[in-house]
């Protein structure tokens, strides 16, 4: 497959698999700078995720709810733009929405007078995301490079959401707010003339908030929140950078942690 062919299809997959932000983690390539001082890059990724986030310090219909375990499937795809500030430091802006992706979470409440068990449905409507972050490198040695990463991002998501509970089903308008943390640190391996092989440990932590609410014909609406709280979760990531020529690069990678699994792919352009 020549390069136009493969640039051609590349866009297309992302097109065709485009969907919301993640609920947690990001994709975050080679742990070490990879640009000349006063290069840019430009790049688009795609990623997919599945892992399970808690939501606590829930409040529904004015009062306290349980906390609700959910598990995600999302898909993420963003614009990815770099600057070399040395020859061992570069700086990264990431931006991107979409639409779609799923979650879905059981509970046992106590909202009531009974006890009741249910389920939160949420569906993707719309998503935006913006983030930065920097890559340095501390040591370099012939095809051995090790460095270190770390990168923020806030991203603010609509869903329409399903409240069941006792047989009975209410929909909601709702908005997800989330600003996550990463940092990672490894090696990069120049394997031969056309890759390298990175990866290292990493530290992700998530922070935000729900909101829903449900209109009714009379009355105020009804409302519910609750606090996304994943803490600090360790894991890993391996991956591979392939050089297709003229300036243009892919990256494949996994990502683990005890709560999630990943994998992510980008196409670069480098300068």
């Amino acid at each position: 497959m020549n390069k136009r062919a493969f640039l051609s299809a590349y866009t297309l997959l992302l097109v065709v698999l485009s969907g919301s932000v993640a609920f947690a983690l990001d994709p975050m390539g080679p742990p070490t700078a990879g640009l000349k001082k006063g290069h840019p890059s430009i790049g688009i990724e795609y990623f997919y995720e599945e892992g399970d986030l808690e939501l606590d310090n829930g409040r529904a219909f004015g009062y306290p709810a349980e906390s609700v375990d959910m598990s995600t499937r999302m898909h993420m795809v963003t614009a990815l733009v770099g600057y070399g500030l040395s020859d061992n430091w570069e700086v990264f802006l990431r931006i991107g929405s979409g639409v779609a992706g799923r979650a879905n979470g059981n509970f046992n409440d106590t909202i009531f007078a009974g006890s009741y068990s249910g389920k939160l449905e949420f569906d993707g409507d719309s998503s935006f995301v913006i983030g930065a972050g920097t890559k340095v490198t501390f040591y370099e040695q012939q095809k051995l490079k090790v460095g270190g990463l770390i990168q923020v991002s806030r991203s603010e998501h609509d869903s329409d959401t399903r409240h069941t509970y006792d047989g009975d089903t209410l929909n909601w308008d709702t908005e997800v707010s989330i600003i996550e943390v990463q940092c990672a640190a490894g090696p990069t391996y120049q394997w031969s003339d056309k890759v390298v092989i990175y990866g290292g440990p990493f530290l992700s932590h998530i922070d935000g908030d729900v909101d829903g609410k449900h209109e009714r014909t009379y009355g105020s609406p009804y409302r519910f929140s609750y606090d996304i709280d994943n803490e600090y979760d360790f894991g890993g990531y391996i991956g591979t950078l392939i050089d297709l020529g003229g300036n243009l690069s892919c990256t494949v990678e996994y990502l683990h942690t005890s709560n999630h699994d990943a994998i992510g792919t980008c196409l670069l352009w480098m300068y």
